[in-house]
């Protein structure tokens, strides 16, 4: 390399380098951004409850100094973004365009900007999403940690981290329905602990039906039959006593005992009205009849019985109700003198009234005496 080359290369590597250096000088003389809140109350504007607590979540968020409450979302719901930023130091160079994004796995994209002025040391940015709720979980039932990466940019070119949030979230189908409050506000917030139950029992499913399908075979699981006490009210009504069946709870078993039908099928009830599903009902079998071989939940012996009555979900489709049991396991076959065959059938919204009815019953009359569209909750605690 000649003199003359080697000195145009020299001047043209200093003003590259001047330039670079200018760049991230003139960057460096900018206040760092941090997000320090954000607030996930979104358009459905709905509270949810803790049954055993009875902490109310008036408006979920996350805070940087450590708060990360659970937020829901029908799968078809907008999301909103109202979140509060915070400067290393107080603005003082006039009006400023300053650029912000975040993304959920490439799912929900945040990006927008907001014009800093002088004195300002924390701002807000709010922003409903383009993509609803259900991309969160690909349309499907369920829960998850609802992320954020967020990133500042005082140019839309150089990017930096402006911290991450974390919320527990979960999809439903739609807003609750009764017998939990309809707006959040007026009666019983839906438990998060029911939302919890609810979102497990019915995972990953995309349409109702799924959900229905799924859902008996969860709870038969989830509680144990004992006919000897209950949660309901005393008579033949269907008032539940939500919260002390909650407290006796766990995540994976509920109470371990004083569970009979009624409660069964107010727990289904619950659960489905937790995530909008509107067309499950109750209905009361009735008179005094003796059964078939039945397998109470969770897989206990089998036997045969005499009861005054028994109470099952039910949903309509023109002209059969179709009845959903998730108490017990029904006999593989309608002989009563070999006992209980198979491994037992599990009615769940695929039987008609007239087949579970007889599959169930060996000898007497029974009718659906009453039919609830829903039963009826009750926060009272009682010493059985």
């Amino acid at each position: 390399m000649n003199n003359r080359c080697l000195w145009y290369f020299k001047v043209s590597l200093g003003i590259v380098l001047f330039s670079v250096l200018s760049s991230l000088l003139c960057y460096a003389q900018y206040p760092t951004v941090e997000i320090v809140e954000l607030r996930l109350d979104s358009q459905h504007n709905y509270n949810m409850k803790y049954g055993v607590t009875g902490r109310v979540i008036a408006s979920p968020h996350w805070t940087k100094s450590g708060t990360s409450e659970i937020v829901f979302y029908p799968k078809n719901a907008n999301v909103n973004i109202d979140a509060k930023f915070e400067l290393s130091e107080v603005w003082g160079g006039g009006y400023k365009t300053l650029y912000l994004r975040a993304n959920h796995e490439s799912d929900l994209e945040v990006e927008g900007t907001v014009t800093l002025s002088n004195g300002m040391h924390q701002f807000d940015f709010e922003q409903v999403l383009n993509s609803t709720a259900g991309v969160i979980t690909n349309n499907k039932i369920g829960g998850e940690t609802l992320d954020f990466d967020w990133e500042y940019s005082w140019d839309d070119i150089t990017w930096s981290s402006a911290g991450s949030t974390s919320n527990p979230c979960y999809i439903t189908f739609a807003k609750p329905i009764a017998p939990w409050s309809t707006d959040g506000y007026n009666g019983i917030p839906v438990y998060v602990e029911i939302m919890y139950s609810a979102c497990t029992a019915m995972n990953g499913k995309s349409t109702i039906s799924e959900a229905l399908e799924a859902l008996p075979g969860a709870v038969y699981s989830y509680m144990t039959y004992d006919g000897s006490q209950h949660f309901t009210f005393y008579g033949i009504n269907e008032d539940f006593h939500i919260r002390e069946f909650v407290i006796r709870s766990t995540p994976d078993h509920g109470p371990p005992s004083m569970n009979d039908c009624r409660d069964f099928a107010c727990f289904v009830e619950c659960l489905c009205s937790a995530i909008g599903i509107s067309n499950n009902e109750i209905m009361h079998l009735a008179p005094k009849f003796f059964t078939h071989w039945i397998k109470p939940a969770p897989g206990q012996q089998p036997r045969n019985t005499e009861w005054n009555f028994h109470v099952v979900d039910f949903i309509t489709e023109s002209p059969y109700q179709k009845i959903a049991d998730a108490s017990l396991l029904l006999d593989g076959d309608n002989d009563f003198n070999n006992g209980f065959t198979g491994n037992g059938i599990l009615s769940k919204y695929n039987c008609t009234k007239g087949q579970y009815i007889l599959k169930l019953v060996l000898s007497g009359s029974v009718t659906d005496q009453n039919i609830w569209t829903t039963c009826v909750l009750s926060e009272t605690r009682f010493t059985p």
